[in-house]
């Protein structure tokens, strides 16, 4: 039997699926985020290793075949070498050929998982946010992605300090008083 492993990483947690020849998916795992440039290189190892351990658990004398990790903040080579570099030393994954070990960020693994092909565009809001396109030629656009400092509007981590914003302005009488306000002193006080 031919199993593969999937790898969703995240800002907010990770998944992985155990997936066997006939594409019945026969185990889950999740774990925390693994973004190494939000929750370091460590704690992203940890949660790639952790998603895969529940996912294959109870399952005896498995021979994994394949892997993709398609992770959060793993756009550029560099990003890319560094991910092969940590996770090379997960037992699970230092017995795949490297040649099927892919390594891709997680815009690319939403566009497919999303309409089955690796051509057309995605635009995925989560914790942060993306957009991805890919045509017939093979070139890729991407807008967005840089992470809660420096971009992802539309992101979950955007919206939320433009409310706690919002509401602090107002308490503040320098804008128009929202229901937030009251949230807010609560958890802030």
């Amino acid at each position: 039997m031919v199993y593969v492993l999937g790898i969703d990483g995240g800002g907010s947690k990770t998944i992985c699926v155990l997936m066997d020849e006939n594409r019945q998916i026969i185990g889950r795992g999740e774990a925390d985020s693994s973004n190494y440039q939000s929750v370091g290189i460590e704690a992203a190892k940890y949660s790639i290793e952790s998603a895969i351990s529940k996912a294959i658990i109870k399952k005896d004398n498995l021979q994994i075949n394949a892997i993709c990790l398609g992770l959060a903040g793993v756009a550029r080579s560099r990003d890319i070498k560094l991910i092969k570099n940590i996770v090379k030393d997960i037992p699970i994954i230092s017995n795949i050929k490297s040649q099927n070990i892919v390594i891709c960020h997680d815009a690319l693994i939403a566009l497919i998982g999303g309409i089955g092909n690796d051509v057309g565009i995605v635009v995925a809001a989560g914790t942060g946010s993306i957009v991805f396109g890919r045509n017939y030629q093979g070139k890729t656009k991407r807008v967005g992605g840089w992470g809660y400092i420096l971009g992802d509007e539309g992101g979950a981590y955007k919206i939320a300090v433009a409310g706690m914003q919002a509401a602090l302005k107002a308490d503040d009488g320098r804008e128009k008083s929202t229901s937030l306000i009251k949230v807010f002193k609560t958890i802030l006080v």
